[in-house]
């Protein structure tokens, strides 16, 4: 469990903007919601941080209220505008009622998936509640040569194919040099350029490492590793102009 104010504090959400007085940020986030039709607002919960795009409103301020009185009613910890093309900026009158209702209200850039998010979000919980994920557990196996055909979970083969530990490539991306960012960093900095090529892969970080398992087979369109590995490079050597850290990729 995190809180909203963990949140807000964290260096990995800085994209996050609070439009509300530091009311509420002490509420518990335990999960996290997409509600773009305000039809679907009692499927909210307790603990969730709730995110809209605004894509399914006819009445954005009228319906993102009705958001914030269902948030409010059964506990949820807070509601996320995504804005961009559907709700392009957070009106004074939706910032005022947040207010008056005691709901704290955050934005956050287009350019941020909502996806990307919620998996961090998870990834900060699990963290501070020190539990394994089945990803996490699944790669520890892989690399330790623990794992045959029918151990491998049922979120995996989901994910990656039946046959993800036969056609299945592990790449392992470690930091080297002086200077260092936090892993959690390093691992959505990796896995926003991982995004843009592959469209399924399963990652996290063990210890130093962030690793990447890729199912080549089921991506048969996807870029070669090798000119993927060129491009990861030339990306942290611009990098290491600026902040002179360097980054090792081994396949």
């Amino acid at each position: 469990m995190i809180t909203v104010a963990e949140l807000l504090a964290n260096e990995r959400f800085k994209f996050l903007e609070c439009h509300t007085k530091k009311v509420g940020l002490n509420a518990a986030i335990t999960s996290v919601n997409r509600i773009d039709n305000v039809n679907f607002k009692k499927l909210i919960h307790k603990n969730e941080l709730i995110i809209t795009t605004g894509v399914g409103m006819t009445d954005d301020v009228k319906d993102c209220c009705e958001l914030i009185d269902e948030i409010k009613q059964q506990g949820a910890a807070a509601l996320v505008i995504n804005c961009g093309p559907y709700l392009s900026m957070i009106p004074s009158a939706l910032e005022q009622y947040a207010e008056q209702q005691g709901i704290i209200l955050l934005s956050m850039p287009w350019r941020i998936r909502i996806a990307d998010m919620t998996k961090a979000i998870f990834e900060q919980v699990l963290q501070q509640t020190g539990t394994t994920t089945t990803i996490e557990q699944f790669i520890d196996d892989l690399l330790a040569q623990r794992l045959y055909d029918s151990d491998v979970p049922l979120e995996i083969i989901t994910m990656l194919g039946a046959n993800a530990l036969f056609d299945g490539t592990v790449l392992i991306v470690k930091q080297t040099g002086a200077v260092k960012q936090e892993m959690s960093l390093f691992h959505d900095l990796v896995r926003t350029l991982f995004s843009h090529k592959y469209d399924t892969y399963v990652s996290c970080v063990i210890g130093k490492m962030v690793v990447f398992i890729v199912n080549r087979v089921a991506q048969p369109t996807a870029v070669a590793f090798a000119d993927f590995a060129k491009e990861l490079y030339q990306v942290f050597a611009k990098k290491k102009g600026h902040n002179r850290n360097r980054n090792r990729l081994w396949l």
